[in-house]
């Protein structure tokens, strides 16, 4: 009893100044144009590197908090997919691990300062399906994140969530044209949220969707625009959860995208730049993200 006290106690004075309740485990903006598209059977290594700024912080109503709060987090996370010949419901059979490595550097609105460098929570997803028919491509995926990151309640800069999470992902990419040089993208995810260790609080499920519109132009170069939605859907719970359960948080997110083949490396290289707007109870920022896709065998 002793020791929860000391953790809620210290877990408000880090809330206050910097983030109320919890936020879910996916990377909002890894995917865009063609992003719910697999690729074909074989082994595939993804490098999803994310650098994000934010200098804002909102409130339940989105209006900007004040303080000097800041976040510089740069996320490198490297997935490993293999996608089989295996057949279910006329859908390619596959499997994914995902390992993040996160250098954070957070300055709370009250100004206190902390910044770490680990491996964050690693994703495995043991049931991929994809589908690919004509002019529709089509996915759905069933994983969970580990709680194999370090966590520390008075350090706020490790990139551990302290529980585990159960993420559902389906989507579709359909293509306007018979050269399949116009596509358009849509995949959501759902995020169901365990109990967070040595505490009884039960983040709350969360829901986002990611989309892309993208052209092929000549020599290669696809060019469009991408951008995600996320909502908190249902209220956090247990009996250590002091603040509003009504509140939940959002962010909107959208910018222009660019794809390439790099044949040094004999790989493909997405690039994208995300500003952040319409956001409740979080911070509130830019992204600038960079895709590395290789077919390994």
């Amino acid at each position: 009893m002793l020791k929860r006290i000391i953790l809620l106690l210290s877990l408000w004075g880090w809330t206050f100044v910097s983030i109320a309740g919890e936020t879910g485990h996916y990377l909002y903006g890894s995917k865009g144009i063609r992003g719910a598209s697999l690729p074909l059977t074989g082994s595939h290594w993804y490098s999803y590197n994310h650098l994000y700024h934010a200098n804002e912080f909102t409130d339940r109503k989105g209006e900007i908090l004040p303080g000097d709060f800041k976040l510089n987090q740069f996320t490198s996370n490297n997935q490993f997919l293999w996608i089989s010949k295996k057949k279910i419901l006329q859908g390619n059979y596959g499997a994914s691990i995902s390992v993040p490595l996160t250098l954070k550097h957070l300055t709370t609105i009250s100004g206190l300062e902390d910044e770490q460098v680990h491996m964050g929570d690693v994703l495995v997803e043991p049931f991929i399906l994809g589908w690919h028919k004509n002019k529709f491509e089509t996915m759905f995926s069933f994983g969970f994140y580990t709680p194999t990151g370090q966590w520390d309640i008075d350090k706020p800069a490790l990139p551990g969530k302290n529980f585990w999470t159960t993420k559902l992902s389906a989507g579709s990419t359909v293509y306007f044209d018979d050269l399949k040089t116009w596509s358009g993208s849509v995949l959501g995810h759902y995020e169901m949220h365990s109990n967070k260790q040595e505490l009884d609080i039960k983040p709350g499920n969360d829901f986002s969707l990611e989309w892309g519109v993208g052209k092929i132009l000549q020599g290669g170069w696809e060019v469009g625009l991408a951008g995600y939605w996320h909502w908190q859907v249902t209220d956090d719970t247990g009996e250590d959860v002091y603040w509003d359960k009504d509140v939940h948080d959002q962010v909107f997110g959208v910018g222009p995208e660019i794809n390439t083949f790099l044949p040094l490396g004999n790989m493909f290289v997405s690039m994208k730049s995300l500003w952040e707007f319409d956001a409740k109870d979080r911070s509130s920022g830019h992204v600038i993200s960079v895709t590395l896709t290789k077919f390994l065998q």
